[in-house]
């Protein structure tokens, strides 16, 4: 056994190892493993990890006395405690919830007393319920060892719908309880940072846990940009992900399980006329529209079946913020379903009402599709796909579409009108 760092410590295991030299010793001589460490600590992750706890995880070991309230910086908010834990991850206490999106780390020392000048480093959110929601899911992988085609693999795609960056960290997915009220439960989460309005993805690994480019995610979906700085890839056993073929309930959990997104997917949801669903994702049309309509979702238009890492290929354009005032509006407008796959339908009302609901006519007042909106404030939104309740395409043409807002208190009932054409792409 060889010293590597003269200046390390004695105790610490990976401050020794086997030696290289020919004859396996080196007595007299400078040791064949000596690498004297010269490179101040870095910080390499940082997050969240209650309402007033963050932690900073360093690359090696850290002095205790080096961890103090002064070495960590919030725009926001104030350390009021510092201690090391793990000999390299400092844990915070916090004087108020922070909103910083940078953390600043300055005069922290490694174990040979090299010090860091300063760092900036995101600091990765604790996702509240919605802001990271269940994007894609693809559960019944085209899978053929003769058909010269890499095979695909299960996955559910997360996507951070805030501006700003969240943790990836403790989380958790369950699926459909059983009659004991227990469900499967799959701890995927690892220490990623997903930034504003880029995608976590939980997908099975055959090939064990390899970096996202030697994946068989990225060989099945070569157009997909699955590189480690687009995407929080958290690969788990090939036969642990599981996703039912005849649907199931995705449900995601914080580490406190606290529940941040549900789907209870189906695969009635994929496209009508769809010759084979097979190695096909489901794919949500708007990432704001209700998880469970079956109408905010669709399959995949994607040559490869899926767009893992990536805006869906059926997603509508992000929709601005709502006005303050009374408002509906309906885009895009002329919309396709070949072209578009559904159009979005969004209101707001200067006070929260008990019911929402949107009823759609055709050019002879005769009603074609109706439904109840959930209710999440003053402003919501509904996706309509072009289809009648009964899942059949409406005809092209214009349509009224009526929101009509209950106030049961005030005895109220509120009314928005406006029209939408259904159209046909031209080629």
């Amino acid at each position: 056994l060889e010293r590597i760092d003269p200046r390390g410590p004695s105790d610490r295991p990976s401050n020794f190892a086997s030696s290289t030299a020919p004859d396996g010793a080196t007595p007299g001589m400078q040791n064949s493993r000596h690498a004297p460490d010269t490179t101040p600590p870095r910080p390499t992750f940082a997050e969240q990890v209650d309402s007033t706890t963050a932690e900073v995880v360093f690359g090696e070991p850290v002095r205790a006395e080096s961890i103090t309230p002064d070495a960590f910086a919030f725009d926001a908010a104030t350390v009021t405690q510092a201690t090391l834990r793990a000999d390299s991850i400092a844990r915070l206490s916090l004087s108020t919830s922070p909103t910083a999106t940078i953390l600043k780390v300055t005069d922290v020392r490694d174990l040979v007393d090299n010090r860091l000048d300063q760092a900036t480093l995101p600091f990765a959110r604790r996702p509240a319920p919605g802001a990271l929601v269940v994007n894609e899911i693809l559960f019944d992988p085209l899978a053929d060892d003769f058909d010269d085609r890499p095979n695909q693999v299960e996955y559910v795609e997360l996507t951070n719908l805030t501006d700003s960056p969240l943790t990836a960290n403790g989380l958790v997915l369950t699926d459909r309880p059983a009659e004991d009220g227990a469900a499967d439960t799959l701890r995927v989460g690892r220490r990623r940072v997903v930034s504003p309005g880029s995608f976590v993805v939980v997908a099975a690994a055959p090939e064990g846990p390899t970096p996202v480019p030697q994946s068989q995610l990225a060989a099945a979906f070569p157009e997909a940009p699955l590189t480690p700085d687009s995407v929080a890839y958290l690969p788990v056993e090939a036969n642990q992900l599981g996703l039912r073929n005849d649907g199931d309930l995705v449900r995601v959990h914080r580490r406190d399980g606290t529940v941040l997104s549900a789907v209870d997917y189906s695969p009635d949801w994929h496209a009508p006329g769809l010759a084979e669903a097979k190695g096909t994702a489901l794919e949500r049309i708007s990432p704001t529209g209700d998880p469970e309509a079956p109408e905010n979702w669709t399959s995949s238009t994607a040559p490869g079946g899926g767009t893992p890492g990536a805006p869906n290929a059926v997603s509508l354009p992000p929709s601005d913020e709502a006005p303050e005032t009374t408002s509906l509006r309906i885009e895009p407008d002329p919309f396709s379903i070949e072209r578009d796959g559904a159009t979005r339908i969004r209101y707001t009302f200067d006070d929260v009402p008990n019911l929402v609901r949107v009823r759609i006519y055709d050019a002879r007042g005769r009603e074609v599709w109706s439904e109840e909106a959930r209710l999440t404030g003053r402003s919501g939104e509904i996706v309509w796909d072009g289809r009648n309740d009964a899942g059949e395409r409406v005809r092209i043409g214009p349509y009224v579409v009526l929101v009509e807002a209950v106030r049961a208190e005030a005895g109220t009932i509120t009314r928005l009108k406006k029209t939408v054409v259904v159209a046909r792409p031209l080629n």
